[in-house]
């Protein structure tokens, strides 16, 4: 299994977030010191960025690329490798910039008219995560050090961005 690795065009399952019942239990279990994000309101999304196009996958690997034509192409333009595998929530926004609730972005996989969908709502990626960067698998290696590489490895701007997050060693942080 260790042999197969992780490549651009083939989908990854997502690891997904254990609850448990309070913040001071999550503070405990990282050994006192963990990064807490904002829990965004949208669709997750695997992108997988190569050379010359962007195919983006949903939490269950379906193909989501046709419903955010235009995040796969700011996130290839964006992009300071040459291949990418990030991971991020696409959420509506309004035109101020404010974050519309997640049923907003559900009108992207319903609409047949996508160049006026993309118009109707507008959507912004919040990445979080970087799997893989120009052929080194990137899985294994501590959060912090994934981030710092995914913020540095794009240039952060208009419908991409970064989650916002902050490191907290205690419950009242």
């Amino acid at each position: 299994v260790r042999a197969i690795g992780v490549k651009v065009g083939s989908p990854v399952k997502v690891m997904l977030a254990e609850r448990l019942p309070s913040i001071a239990e999550v503070v405990e279990k990282m050994g006192g010191r963990c990064a807490m994000e904002y829990k965004y309101d949208g669709i997750r999304v695997q992108a997988h960025i190569g050379k010359d196009s962007v195919r983006l996958y949903s939490r269950r690997l379906e193909d989501l690329t046709s419903n955010f034509p235009d995040i796969a192409e700011s996130l290839r333009a964006r992009c300071r490798h040459g291949e990418a595998i990030i991971e991020g929530e696409c959420v509506a926004i309004d035109p101020t910039g404010f974050m519309l609730p997640f049923q907003n972005v559900t009108h992207r996989r319903k609409k047949h008219g996508m160049d006026e969908a993309v118009k109707e709502v507008p959507v912004r990626i919040f990445m979080f995560d970087m799997l893989f960067a120009d052929g080194e698998d990137w899985t294994s290696r501590p959060y912090l050090e994934r981030r710092e590489a995914l913020e540095s490895g794009f240039e952060i701007g208009d419908n991409v961005q970064m989650t916002t997050m902050r490191i907290v060693e205690s419950p009242e942080d």
